[in-house]
Order: C-alpha cells, then sequence, then structure tokens
C-alpha cells in the first residue's frame, strides 16, 4: 500500500515475498518498484518513506525513476514506477538484500521483469 503526501511516497511492505516483489536488483545501485497511480517521468527524483517488515522505524530515501510501468500493462502487472536508490541510500539498499538474503524466493513473480 502506498501513499503521497506533499510529494513524499509513502510505501509499506510487511511480507517477504512483497519485498522480492518490489526489489530491482538488475538496476545499478538497486531499486524499488512503488505500485502508484501518480504520474511521473523518467529521470524525476522522488522522496519515500518506506516500512520494511520488522524494521522498528521508517527508512528514508530519495531515488531517481529509472522504471514506468502505465496503467493497464501487459500481464495485469501494477501501475508503478522503479525508483533507483541514491548512491547515500546505500544502508537502505543494503537492509532490503539482507532482509531478501533470509528468504528463499527464486520462483516467486516480480512487478517488473
Amino acid at each position: 500500500m502506498n501513499s503521497s503526501t506533499h510529494g513524499i511516497l509513502t510505501i509499506d511492505i510487511r511480507e517477504p515475498q512483497a519485498l522480492h516483489a518490489a526489489y530491482m536488483p538488475f538496476v545499478d545501485h538497486g531499486a524499488l518498484f512503488i505500485p502508484t497511480t501518480h504520474d511521473y517521468e523518467l529521470g524525476e527524483q522522488v522522496c519515500v518513506l518506506l516500512d520494511l517488515l520488522d524494521e522498528p522505524e521508517h527508512l528514508p530515501f530519495s531515488g531517481t525513476v529509472v522504471w514506468l510501468t502505465p496503467a493497464h500493462a501487459q500481464n495485469g502487472r501494477a501501475q508503478g514506477i522503479g525508483l533507483r536508490f541514491n548512491e547515500r541510500d546505500t544502508p537502505v539498499r543494503d537492509k532490503i538484500e539482507r532482509h531478501l538474503a533470509r528468504v528463499s524466493t527464486q520462483e516467486l513473480p516480480t512487478h517488473t521483469l
């Protein structure tokens, strides 16, 4: 689930399978797919507050839009954006990767590929 308040997206990922579906490891510096109906442009900077699994606090990061999935995309894919982590947000990416390393999710579908 997500929402946008004053230009800040919030996303709540509470299940490892949902994290696997959203994470984009094939993007340089990693990226996170965020379902949203708002219009964004490639290259746009977006601020995010991420509630991640059992992390006790929001994880803030900003990212660059590198992926767009439009409404009514093929195969029923969710509309949204992929945000590449900025270099300063490596700690957020590292937390995501540590969580994913604990779960076998290779056969699960993703939002992107």
